[in-house]
């Protein structure tokens, strides 16, 4: 059942990155400026929510996936989870008031920050209850939970954006979302029969956490980093341009982030009964239909990034075609770290996942600091703005790619997928190809469609010549598809 519940996800998820989309698309086009307001108070506050994970999300997966006591973990996370949150919102609230004391921000986008910090409180407490769902491998109500936030939140910027709102009104609609997704959670929640008790698992859940925490610390913060850093140096209209690129690569990277959730409790499960053999089938099997899926569109976006940014955001949009581009790489390199990720965690390695974070942090910030301002305190830098972000945050991960790989051949002596040479040789073909189509100028909508087809087509030829594709993946991919098997899937996780 564990390819129907990745199916269930990547539906979900596909859905909700189809809603960001069109919310993102009505945005650039009809409140850009104020667009641009939102995302750098939503930054900010990614940049201080950093504190509220540090590792502990994931060991209630862990822990309920391996049959730890359900109310001892959930009372844990949520003893913890109040705690860093309080440590966000103290911290939040001194910033601001140093900010007001000091008149260096105004009183929309002081209130603009405070919707955001309601909105991460919520947040946090809600992925509590999430994960509680995902270490159950009850992967529907976390992927539906999930999902309503996105759909009522994108309903509500599109409704908003139309109607010109400000800036706060905009930010509002990111709040109203997050409470219909707490209520569906409790609601899924309430069947469980939880009784608060005491964080027995704390000791745990510390001992899980500790190598891993400053390192998650980190790559959240420059996750967030990257746009206040453009915002300090180049305006909220460049932050527009960065994030609206992103926003086309977090719909597309949503997809690896389901696979992840669905990863890690099958491998702890495994591990802890000691079916490595199996760890690997599945790995192996995980990447090869992450490449297969996702191979053709990073080749599309990497060659005609610059046709598709006026088409989807607008002409005033265009400069974020070569973001696009650059970040479509990036697309690639954090899906197969993040799936590689989940082995170091079930396998107990997860001191070698906080080195990689910090090779990973290290040189994203040193590349972030040269490329995106024009000047530091004289010297004179690169000054490439947005597009120097993406560069420094796709190399970054291509460096993070490299060492969690080497981690996990080294440790469990499992290996890439070899498939995965066939499949970059037919990229390359795809891309040569694609290439070659670009000298004829730009293109509209509807060629750009027929684009993206080519590459899934060609691509898919010439792993069927080169035998990577085969009768039994196409059984697996219809098994996984199977309308009766999504069902009963479902059907049994809302029994629980």
């Amino acid at each position: 059942m564990l390819a129907q519940k990745f199916t269930i996800r990547a539906i979900t998820s596909v859905l909700s990155s189809m809603l960001m989309l069109a919310s993102l698309l009505v945005m650039t086009r009809y409140v850009g400026p104020e667009y641009g307001t939102i995302m750098f108070g939503w930054s900010l506050i990614g940049l201080v929510n950093a504190v509220s994970d540090l590792g502990f999300d994931a060991a209630t997966v862990k822990f309920i996936s391996e049959g730890k006591d359900l109310n001892g973990c959930i009372s844990t996370h949520l003893f913890i989870k109040a705690i860093l949150m309080g440590v966000m919102v103290l911290i939040t609230l001194v910033y601001l008031s140093v900010m007001i004391l000091a008149e260096s921000i105004d009183h929309e986008k002081t209130m603009i920050v405070l919707a955001f910090l309601a909105y991460y409180v919520l947040f946090g407490f809600n992925w509590v209850l999430i994960h509680t769902f995902d270490g159950r491998q009850e992967s529907t109500k976390s992927a539906v939970v999930q999902a309503v936030e996105t759909a009522v939140r994108s309903v509500m910027l599109i409704i908003l954006a139309l109607f010109s709102a400000s800036a706060l009104i905009l930010s509002t609609g990111y709040v109203v979302g997050i409470v219909f997704s707490i209520v569906l959670a409790v609601f899924l929640f309430r069947g469980m029969g939880y009784r608060l008790s005491r964080p027995k698992y704390l000791k745990e859940y510390v001992k899980f956490a500790k190598p891993i925490a400053l390192g998650l610390l980190l790559i959240t913060a420059i996750t967030y980093l990257d746009k206040v850093l453009v915002g300090v140096y180049w305006g909220d209209l460049e932050v527009g341009y960065y994030t609206a690129a992103f926003g086309i690569v977090g719909a597309a990277a949503t997809l690896g982030v389901a696979l992840n959730y669905v990863l890690l409790p099958k491998f702890s499960e495994l591990f802890s009964s000691g079916d490595r053999s199996a760890v690997k089938s599945i790995l192996w099997k995980a990447e090869k239909f992450i490449a297969l899926l996702f191979v053709p569109p990073v080749i599309f976006m990497l060659v005609f990034g610059d046709s598709l940014a006026p088409v989807l955001f607008g002409s005033d949009f265009a400069p974020s075609g070569i973001i696009i581009s650059v970040l479509s790489l990036y697309i690639l390199f954090s899906v197969i770290g993040g799936i590689l990720t989940q082995v170091l965690y079930s396998f107990n390695n997860s001191h070698l996942y906080r080195n990689a974070t910090f090779v990973f942090v290290a040189s994203a910030f040193i590349l972030l600091i040269v490329l995106v301002p024009e000047d530091i305190g004289g010297l004179t830098v690169a000054g490439y703005g947005a597009a120097g972000a993406a560069v420094a945050m796709t190399v970054g991960y291509l460096f993070f790619l490299i060492f969690v790989e080497y981690y996990v051949r080294k440790t469990t002596g499992i290996t890439l997928h070899k498939g995965l040479l066939r499949q970059l040789l037919a990229g390359l073909a795809v891309f040569a190809c694609a290439f070659f189509i670009r000298g004829y100028g730009e293109f509209g909508l509807l060629p750009l469609i027929l684009l993206l087809l080519l590459c899934f087509g060609l691509y898919t030829a010439i792993l069927l010549l080169l035998r990577e594709m085969k009768k039994e993946d196409l059984r697996f991919i219809l098994n996984a598809l199977s309308p009766k098997k999504l069902y009963e899937n479902t059907k049994d996780e809302m029994k629980k």
